[in-house]
């Protein structure tokens, strides 16, 4: 008999077969449990192995052995043993070699902004640890935190340059798509910490940590620097570097601090990698005003963005071909127009600025990125930002701006649910970042969605640095979703800081919508400014006042606040007459005055403006204000169906149970199309802490 008939008699090609689907399957529960579990990387690589050698074990035993009737019978006879023999000492020494000889497959870093997650080993994430890495089942390979530098220098004013340093080093390794490189928001908290850096790499999520210090001393700086293992403490590389002080020197050591990290951790950077991210000043006083004016960036206030363009048009004063300082000052203009302004004069030298800084060097990564923000926030062009953030993305893979402002123009776009995946990415690299979590916090809850919405507050709120500003959105939403006026009313008490920031309009709402009239008085003459002009609302101090009376019944001093509020109104859009702010608040003074056909068309006219048709969530916010004016001449049936339709878009700022708070809405609550609308809409059993 054949060795081939011999295999089939003694059914060794079934168990074969059977051992190979049992084995499959084995090894798909083993991969997709190991990261719940926590088992180690090594884990199911070993598991594979051990099913592997066990194969040939399995088809001697049924060479060997024959189940009968009468029982197991061990076959004797030596035909073909000693070939089969061989056969299954080939397979084990196969799986061995495959095993030891093969190397893991390793995790590719950064990849696509449209494609999966692309943190390395990054499974979720979770905002439930209110201090270790976000989630993975182990640090990512080739992830890195670099602390802030310690300034070494005798001059006490020279931490700005010590923070340049170390931001240009940050950008010099997000270059790398290799390397998993904590953003700088995160990473500033842990100056001068006193924490093991286990612990610090622990709470980052990340295998390696680097340190260094700066000291620079007359025309000459040195760089200390060292790499170390997270998990071992064990230094893997170490170097100081003494230079002449010059841009260009600067740059020369932060690219071979990126090269030598990059080689310690196995993650070799592309030998061209670098060459877009030179410096584009040879000039040491515009390069120094430029480190200064960069450590200060970064606020949305005024008056802080302010002092930070003063700096940046002294830096290119000083070298008027400095193209990293125009296009950063292009920057800090667009915000300027964005959160505070809207002023076209601002936004159109900021396009200046960046057309000058990208005339000068067209492929640099991070003025390419520049351009996106100006796109989306200056032209709302979410398509052309878009293609821009694509192409700086090409230079800076490993960035959680670039991601962040994905994410941001999706939102804007209407795309809120899908802006969460390149958020979360962001939140892997920068897991400690205000913008981040609050941004979450925020999407989440125009979403609708209160109880991740709070986990991700938690999280925020255990990051040591928050603002006051951060602290209440949560709350905030808590009003807008479920109509809850307490923990509005708690967070601002305990976040006195928020003027100048946006939010300081719900020390109006809160007691307005909770109708404690005289506090709500008494927050609009608080009210620094008159208008208050945001990024979402102008609200002269004269319109408030309106609103008031009319809540209070006193039609006369709200018709007389109303007028006083339209000529403020008529003066900004003279000076800017395609505000959607001004237009659609002017819809509100005018429905106080019972002129509700006009109201109709300044409404109508507001929302097809470009800052309202092509901005998903400002027409939200809009289409909210315009339901109060309509409740003030609208017949009920009229306001439930435009107010259904309101309701029915995928994500807003306010939904029904915050909305119904407003008194303007009393006349109707009876009618049976609210109460039908209430039905459908109302969450009022969600009002439990935490929400549902």
């Amino acid at each position: 008999m054949t060795l081939f008939a011999e295999l089939q008699r003694r059914k060794v090609f079934k168990v074969g077969a059977a051992y190979l689907v049992v084995a499959w399957l084995l090894i798909q529960v083993v991969a997709t449990l190991a990261p719940q579990l926590q088992l180690p990387d090594w884990a199911p690589r070993l598991v594979t192995l051990l099913l592997m050698v066990g194969f040939p074990v399995a088809l001697l035993l049924a060479w060997m052995l024959d189940v009968t009737p009468e029982g197991v019978k061990s076959e004797t006879s030596a035909a073909g043993n000693g070939r089969m023999y061989a056969i299954a000492a080939a397979l084990v020494a196969a799986a061995l070699g495959w095993y030891f000889l093969v190397p893991a497959k390793e995790e590719k870093g950064p990849e696509s902004i449209s494609g999966a997650s692309p943190v390395t080993g990054a499974t979720t994430v979770s905002p439930e640890n209110d201090s270790g890495p976000i989630s993975s089942s182990s640090t990512p390979p080739g992830s890195i935190a670099v602390l802030p530098f310690a300034n070494r220098s005798a001059e006490a004013d020279s931490l700005y340059f010590a923070d340049g340093i170390h931001d240009d080093l940050l950008t010099q390794l997000a270059r790398n798509p290799a390397l998993v490189v904590i953003s700088r928001t995160s990473v500033m908290g842990y100056r001068d910490t006193t924490k093991p850096l286990r612990q610090v790499g622990a709470e980052l999520g990340v295998g390696a940590v680097l340190e260094g210090s700066v000291q620079r001393a007359g025309q000459r700086v040195r760089i200390n620097a060292q790499l170390i293992d997270a998990a071992t403490d064990r230094h893997l590389w170490a170097e100081t570097f003494d230079r002449e002080l010059s841009p260009e020197t600067l740059f020369a050591v932060q690219s071979e601090i990126a090269a030598a990290i990059s080689t310690a951790l196995g993650r070799e950077l592309a030998a061209d990698s670098g060459q877009v991210a030179a410096p584009t000043t040879s000039n040491a006083a515009a390069y120094d005003l430029f480190l200064r004016a960069r450590a200060q960036a970064g606020s949305r206030v005024d008056a802080d963005i302010r002092r930070t363009i003063a700096v940046y048009r002294q830096a290119v004063a000083a070298d008027p071909a400095f193209a990293l300082a125009m296009g950063e000052l292009g920057l800090e203009l667009t915000n300027l127009y964005w959160f505070n302004t809207r002023a076209a004069t601002d936004r159109d030298e900021a396009r200046l600025w960046i057309d000058r800084a990208l005339a000068l060097q067209p492929e640099h990564p991070r003025l390419r990125y520049i351009l996106a923000r100006h796109l989306y926030h200056g032209r709302l062009d979410y398509e052309g930002a878009l293609a821009e953030l694509a192409v700086a993305e090409q230079g800076l893979p490993g960035s959680a701006d670039v991601f962040m402002l994905r994410s941001w123009i999706l939102r804007r776009s209407g795309r809120a649910l899908e802006s969460l995946e390149p958020m979360q990415t962001a939140a892997l690299l920068d897991p400690r970042s205000e913008e981040v979590l609050s941004g979450m916090v925020e999407t989440y809850g125009m979403l609708g969605d209160v109880g991740n919405s709070a986990l991700w507050n938690e999280r925020m709120l255990a990051v040591p640095g928050m603002h006051d500003y951060s602290k209440v959105t949560h709350a905030q939403h808590r009003l807008l979703l479920l109509g809850d006026t307490n923990a509005i009313t708690v967070a601002l008490a305990s976040a006195p800081d928020v003027h100048g920031t946006g939010v300081e309009r719900y020390l109006f709402d809160a007691p307005y919508l909770r109708r404690d009239f005289p506090g709500a008085t008494r927050a609009i003459e608080a009210f620094p400014e008159d208008p208050l002009v945001r990024q979402f609302y102008v609200l002269p101090k004269s319109l408030l006042r309106a609103v008031v009376a009319r809540a209070e019944g006193r039609t006369a001093a709200a018709a007389e606040h109303a007028r006083e509020a339209l000529v403020v109104l008529d003066r900004i859009l003279a000076a800017d007459p395609e505000d959607p702010r001004a237009w659609i608040s002017k819809a509100r003074a005018l429905a106080i005055l019972d002129r509700g056909d006009e109201a109709r068309e300044v409404a109508r006219r507001a929302m097809e403006l470009p800052g309202a048709a092509k901005d998903f969530l400002n027409l939200a916010t809009y289409r909210a204000d315009y339901l109060r004016a309509m409740a003030l001449f609208a017949e009920s049936e009229e306001l439930a169906r435009e107010m259904d339709d309101y309701l029915q878009m995928p994500a807003k700022y306010w939904y029904y149970d915050g909305l119904m708070l407003d008194p303007v809405f009393d006349p109707h609550r009876a009618h049976p199309a609210f109460v039908a609308l209430a039905k459908r809409h109302s969450r009022a059993d969600s009002m439990q802490e935490g929400g549902p």
